[in-house]
This record gives C-alpha cells, sequence and structure tokens, in this order.
C-alpha cells in the first residue's frame, strides 16, 4: 500500500451506546431538576394562596325610595344607619363547602388577573423600549434579555397558576367580618343586586332597603346579595310608621346576624357565685371562647354542645356542660361550691407598695392574698426600690415579708464582686490541684531508692541516705500539706458560690 493518508476509523458501536447513555442520563437528570423546580415553584405559589388572610367584606348598598318625599327622606336616612350598627355585631363568617370553593376559585381570579395585569405592563415596556432604541448596544441587548426572562417568569408562574384547582387552595371555615365604609345611597328607581355589586367591587355581601310609603306608613323590605353566589333573597321586611320603623328594625338583629355569619347564632350570659350566692370575680370561658369577666356575655355563639368554665384568682374552678340554641342570649349560673382557701399576707419594708399577680393589681401592701393551689408570683412595685417578687405556694406561711432594696444602692455591682470572687475562689483551687500531683511524682522518684523494708539502699553513702532521707520525708508531709491546701480552698470555692448564688437571686427577685 502506498504511504498517504490514512483513513478514518469505524466507530465502534460501543461508543455510540456510550454517547447515547450519557446524553440520556443528562437529559433525564436535567428533566429532573427542571420537574424538581416547577414542583417547588408551584408549592411556593401554593402556600402564598393559602397565606392569604381572607375577610368577609359588608357593605350597606343603598336605601331605594322611588316615592318618598324629602321630609320622609330625612326619617328614612336613619334606617340604614340602624342597618349598619346590627350588621357590625357578629365578628366571624362561617363558610360552608360551597362558600369556601367560591372563595377559593375568586382568590385565583384574582391572581390570574393581577399576573396578566404584569405581563401586560411588561410587554409594554419591551415594546416602547424596542421603539425608542435609536443604536443598539450589548447594554441594552442584555437589559432586554433581563426584561425578557421577567416576562418568562410571569408566564411560567401563570401556568403554574393554572395548574391549581380550588380544591387546593385551604381556605378557613371562619373568617372575620369586616364592614366597609360605603355610605348609603337613595335611590328612586331600583337597580338591580348585580349593579350593586359593580359599585361596591371587592364585597362578598350587600345588604340594602327597599322603602315604600303607603300612606301614613311605610313599607321596609331588608334584602341581602351574596355576590360569589350571585344569590339574592329579602330576609324580612316590617310594615310601620316612619317613627316606629327604627325601632322595629332593631328587634329584627338577629336575621341581619344570621346573613351575614351564615348561619343562625345563639348567646350565652355567664354569671358566678359561691355557695351563699354571692356574685365572684371569675375569668369565664365558653369552649375555647375567652368572655371576660363575670358576669360576662358573647351575644354571637354559633349553636352546639359547650362547656362553661370559670376560673377563680384563687384556683377555684367550676365547669359545666350547656347547650346553646339560636335565639336571644340565655342566662346561666355557675355555682361554686368550694370554700375560699386560707389567706396569706404580704406584707414590706417600707409598706405601701403596689403588689400585682402577673399584670393585675391587687392592693397595697400589706395586703391579703388567697392561699395558691400552684405556684404564683406577685410583684412588689414602690417608688424609689427595686421591683421584688415573692412566689406563694401550697405550703407558704400565712405572713409572707419581704424588705424593698433601695434603688440608690448599686446591685448590679454586688452581684459582679461576688461573682469575681468566686472566680477568683476558683482559680486559686484549680491550681492547687496540681501541688499534690507534682509532689507526689517527685516523691515516687524517691521512693524507687527504698527496698521493699523501707531502708534506703544501702549502696548509697551514709550522707547520701541521711539526704534522700530527708528530702523523702519533706515530700511527704508536703504532699498532705498540699491536699490540705486543696481542700481549704475548694471549701472557700463553694463558700463563695453559695455566696454569688445567693447574690444574684436576691438580685433577680428583688
Amino acid at each position: 500500500m502506498r504511504p498517504g493518508k490514512a483513513l478514518p476509523r469505524r466507530p465502534r458501536p460501543a461508543v455510540f451506546l456510550l454517547i447515547l447513555m450519557a446524553a440520556g442520563i443528562t437529559s433525564v437528570a436535567a428533566g429532573g431538576a427542571a420537574e424538581e423546580e416547577t414542583r417547588r415553584r408551584r408549592a411556593d405559589l401554593l402556600s402564598e394562596l393559602r397565606e392569604e388572610e381572607p375577610v368577609y367584606l359588608v357593605a350597606i348598598g343603598a336605601v331605594v325610595a322611588p316615592e318618598a318625599s324629602d321630609r320622609q327622606r330625612s326619617t328614612m336616612s336613619s334606617y340604614a344607619e340602624v342597618l349598619r350598627d346590627l350588621a357590625t355585631g357578629p365578628p366571624t363568617r362561617y363558610l360552608d363547602d360551597e362558600e369556601r370553593r367560591s372563595v377559593a376559585e375568586q382568590r385565583l381570579t384574582q391572581h390570574r388577573r393581577q399576573l396578566l395585569r404584569e405581563i401586560d405592563d411588561r410587554r409594554n415596556v419591551l415594546e416602547r423600549r424596542r421603539l425608542e432604541r435609536t443604536s443598539p448596544s450589548t447594554a441594552t441587548d442584555s437589559a432586554d434579555s433581563s426584561d425578557d426572562e421577567q416576562l418568562q417568569e410571569l408566564r411560567d408562574e401563570l401556568d403554574l397558576l393554572t395548574s391549581i384547582s380550588a380544591s387546593e387552595v385551604a381556605i378557613p371555615r371562619e373568617i372575620p367580618v369586616s364592614i366597609t365604609d360605603e355610605s348609603h345611597r337613595f335611590r328612586r328607581t331600583l337597580p338591580t343586586a348585580a349593579g350593586l355589586a359593580r359599585e361596591l367591587p371587592e364585597v362578598d355581601l350587600i345588604l340594602y332597603l327597599l322603602v315604600e310609603p303607603v300612606s301614613d306608613r311605610v313599607l321596609v323590605r331588608v334584602r341581602a346579595y351574596e355576590v360569589a353566589l350571585e344569590r339574592d333573597w329579602e330576609l324580612f321586611r316590617l310594615v310601620d310608621t316612619p317613627e316606629a320603623i327604627s325601632v322595629r328594625l332593631e328587634s329584627r338583629e338577629r336575621d341581619v346576624v344570621a346573613a351575614i355569619a351564615g348561619k343562625a347564632l345563639g348567646g350565652i350570659k355567664v354569671s358566678v357565685a359561691d355557695a351563699r350566692e354571692q356574685p365572684l370575680d371569675a375569668q369565664v370561658f365558653v369552649g375555647d371562647r375567652y368572655l371576660g369577666v363575670a358576669p360576662a356575655e358573647d351575644r354571637y355563639v354559633p349553636p352546639g354542645t359547650y362547656t362553661a368554665r370559670a376560673e377563680l384568682p384563687d384556683g377555684r374552678s367550676v365547669s359545666q356542660p350547656v347547650e346553646i340554641s339560636a335565639g336571644v342570649p340565655q342566662p346561666l349560673a355557675l355555682a361554686v361550691r368550694e370554700d375560699a382557701p386560707e389567706r396569706v399576707t404580704i406584707r414590706s419594708t417600707p409598706a405601701g407598695a403596689r403588689v400585682y399577680r402577673g399584670s393585675v393589681w391587687v392592693g397595697f401592701s400589706p395586703v391579703e392574698v388567697y392561699r395558691p393551689r400552684e405556684d404564683t408570683s406577685y410583684t412588689l412595685v414602690q417608688e424609689g426600690y427595686y421591683d421584688s417578687r415573692v412566689t406563694l405556694t401550697a405550703d407558704s406561711p400565712s405572713l409572707v415579708e419581704r424588705t424593698m432594696v433601695s434603688a440608690d444602692g448599686d446591685w448590679a455591682a454586688e452581684v459582679e464582686t461576688s461573682r469575681d470572687r468566686f472566680y477568683r475562689s476558683f482559680g486559686f483551687f484549680a491550681l492547687s490541684v496540681g501541688v499534690p500531683i507534682l509532689v507526689n511524682g517527685v516523691y515516687q522518684n524517691y521512693a524507687g531508692l527504698v527496698d521493699g523494708s523501707g531502708t534506703v539502699s544501702g549502696q548509697l553513702t551514709e550522707s547520701e541516705q541521711d539526704r534522700v532521707l530527708s528530702r523523702a520525708n519533706t515530700l511527704y508531709y508536703g504532699y498532705y500539706a498540699g491536699l490540705g491546701l486543696s481542700a481549704g480552698l475548694f471549701g472557700n470555692m463553694m463558700w463563695r458560690l453559695v455566696n454569688y448564688v445567693q447574690t444574684a437571686q436576691g438580685y433577680h427577685t428583688r
């Protein structure tokens, strides 16, 4: 064969196989990373949708009085104000499954609209920059590329939002109610409920009145329109003189409350007394609701079975199951059968300190308090003195005295001095520990010159033997002296520690 260019070698099938495998692995890895990133971004978006605090917005839409005179309108202006007062009562809207799904869909729609607006704004910015560009430059191209990436991110978020269903957006079953500041307006013609909703955007419930004069009386119809479900219904109607309608409206409070809360509500009034029917100032709870100090009332409670509980400052408590039904608040009297516990007197020197249990003022010292069943802390406060804390237990004596410490003294400096003394004593003890150990090591060297009978080796001269014995005895007694020194320094360190703890404890519980 003549010399010349070598023919290229035919690639081996194994090489192709390896290339394909590497490409496949790279593709799978890239696809897996991209899929994981998509899942993460979708989870973040879903978490953002869930974290938004929903509010049930209620508005007083309009007072429609097509045939009312100006004099009648001045009287009717109070009707909407009465309706507004009734609407401010229930603090919570209880959503059923249909309403929760509707709120979730509404939230998704609002978020989708916001993204579409941002995409349109970004497109407009890019188009404006394209038109304003006179000479392309690297910097401008880089800016446009960055804008394009932001636009793509918005599009990707819109795609993720489209993949989220309303069932994935967890809406709580109870949301707070808020009344808008939209003022009522008189109308001569009846607008449709949907028309009112367009006038009051983002409102969930619209309450409005229809007023029709009938001779010397007026017919008032109170209606409600639920925007999410597009439901319009009449709550009630009243016929009476214009002056009496306001009072009649107040008597229908429960109908207005039921429309806003989403269900008929009940209420409860709780009083607490002892065995002699003397009223007691106890904290009242109904289920998880805190009503306040007895007598306490909650006018808006969902019907159901609850446990009413009263807790007294002295540790006594009483509980009782109660069935709450829809309607006006029902009374409940809780009786504490146990006798009041013994009293403990808290006295301060000087007297007259203000005594607090937590943040509740008890009185001026000396003051009597109930002996607690559990550890309870009291704070004594007096001008010119450090605050002093007293902890009472079930075994505390009947008289607890506390000497107030003047604020003119530098207690913090005393604590620091006591701490430094303890640190120094600990340092001396730590250094002394090595003395007997070192002496014992040297003594062991001399002990090697002594045979089993305790006599110095006979290979040494008599003077050398005397010198060895003298030094060995000195080291022997020095070893025990070192132990005694360490023991003494240890005792001093413990005494300094106790003093430091007592000073610091007195500082923190003064």
